[in-house]
């Protein structure tokens, strides 16, 4: 029974020691080559993987693949397969940890700029005013934050808040008609404390206009299969600023294409409920 044991354990050495051989010098070497290498080109960028503990995890790695090998000398291949897929799994895993961390960053920098945007805008609108005339400084300012129906608009208002300093902000959504009320009741009060001043400084400024005939705000042609293509300026903007996981935001952009004359005009040229209508890269059905 004994030599009988010898002969089942050198068997199953010679099975398992190819892959015990190709994971601890090939494979996981390798693995931990291209992870320093990400790592520390991360860390260079800014990123913080301390809570990864990667410098520690490869020492330890590096300590188990030494003594499955001085244990594989001996003939001891004890869970050494397990064992070594539990750290080529470890480090498998870290790719998915960096491409977390990435996507993290460019989220934040993309609501970060967002932001800067908006808070430029509104130091623009106030340099425009204090050019003009200084006393408009003095008078006091409503700030309105419209579109409070789309997705992350709380978030996007509570760091423009943060930005700027600005906590007394009234929240509307033109499209729901949310808190318009509010907004008329505000302003009603604002202009019942506000005193006509007479103006001592007469500024004379003479304005050409010129006629520019108006440019059609859309047009509809057939493509090669068959199907309307709505074009228009204003008609792509309003799809791109259209975010079809939220329903309002959906009817809002059906209402705007109702208010051009799009849906009159498609009708107009035959088109039925349940045709399809390409705008851009998008495709609708028809419908009432």
């Amino acid at each position: 029974k004994g030599i009988d044991d010898i002969v089942g354990n050198l068997r199953l050495v010679i099975k398992e020691a190819p892959s015990i051989i190709l994971m601890g010098k090939n494979i996981i070497p390798k693995r931990i080559e291209e992870i320093n290498l990400i790592s520390s080109k991360m860390v260079k960028e800014g990123y913080n993987l301390d809570y990864l503990n990667i410098d520690y995890n490869i020492t330890e790695s590096n300590k188990k693949i030494a003594d499955i090998f001085q244990r594989l000398n001996v003939l001891n291949i004890e869970d050494s397969v397990f064992e070594l897929k539990t750290i080529l799994d470890y480090f498998e895993s870290l790719y998915y940890d960096f491409d977390k961390e990435k996507l993290a960053k460019k989220v934040f920098e993309d609501f970060t700029r967002s932001i800067i945007l908006k808070v430029t805008k509104l130091e623009k609108i106030n340099n425009e005013l204090r050019s003009y005339n200084m006393k408009l400084m003095d008078k006091p300012m409503i700030v309105v934050a419209n579109k409070m129906d789309l997705p992350n608009a709380k978030e996007n208002l509570a760091a423009f808040k943060k930005a700027t300093g600005i906590r007394d902000v009234i929240e509307i959504s033109a499209a729901t008609h949310q808190n318009l009320d509010e907004l008329t009741f505000k302003l009603a009060d604002l202009l019942a404390t506000i005193k006509i001043e007479d103006q001592t400084e007469i500024i004379e400024e003479v304005v050409e206009y010129k006629y520019k005939q108006k440019e059609a705000p859309f047009t509809i042609t057939i493509d090669d299969d068959g199907v309307y293509n709505v074009k228009g300026t204003l008609i792509e903007r309003l799809l791109e600023k259209t975010d079809f996981n939220n329903d309002p935001s959906i009817r809002r952009f059906a209402k705007q294409l109702r208010d051009l004359g799009v849906e009159e005009e498609l009708r107009k040229l035959g088109v039925k409920d349940g045709d399809p209508v390409r705008i851009l890269d998008y495709e609708f059905e028809m419908f009432d």
